[in-house]
């Protein structure tokens, strides 16, 4: 087995050759300059992408791993009050992304993630959060949306009762939470 990486060089490419071995294309970075007119700067990873997710354009592949060029310079993720203060704001940075367009999902997204962290990068297994806590994390998530479940059909609902556990019963159950009359709350709320 090769070191891990030791420099932000053999870090970018540990990144781009693991999701690449999972059948990513990789794709350079973007301008920091985006065709988005909502947008000053490129200041995320997924902002290339962005045609893709909201259905505008058909992406040319399935799966995409890239390290994007990024600047923070106001807006939501305004940086600028913290620049120079702490070692992690910073108003130019790059993120490493990898995207599936329907293609996978977190079910397989977090064991990779683990994978790279623990087996590539080597990071101590006691400095990371193991893949249990994560998929109990996706789980709970998956519970909190039960909510807002309303006109899906049962072959729907019982494929997400499946992934959440708890198979034909639990899918009778979103079906009943989505036709009561509780608001939603918290995140969800509208």
């Amino acid at each position: 087995m090769s070191a891990p990486p030791a420099t932000a060089d053999q870090l970018r490419d540990a990144y781009v050759d693991f999701f690449s071995q999972r059948g990513h294309t990789p794709v350079a970075s973007a301008s920091l300059i985006p065709h988005d007119p909502t947008i000053l700067f490129t200041v995320a990873g997924m902002v290339p992408f962005k045609p893709y997710f909201v259905g505008d354009e058909t992406p040319p592949f399935k799966r995409a791993v890239t390290v994007q060029k990024s600047a923070r310079a106001g807006g939501k993720h305004n940086d600028l009050d913290d620049v120079g203060r702490t070692k992690r704001h910073l108003v130019f940075f790059e993120m490493m992304g990898n995207f599936s367009f329907g293609d996978y999902f977190k079910s397989d997204a977090i064991p990779w993630s683990w994978e790279l962290v623990t087996d590539e990068v080597r990071l101590e297994r006691h400095h990371a959060r193991d893949g249990e806590q994560d998929a109990r994390i996706v789980r709970d998530e998956a519970r909190r949306c039960d909510r807002r479940v309303s006109t899906l059909s049962e072959e729907t609902r019982v494929g997400i009762a499946k992934l959440i556990g708890g198979g034909r019963r639990r899918a009778h159950g979103l079906a009943s939470l989505s036709l009561g009359s509780r608001r939603p709350s918290g995140r969800f709320a509208r």
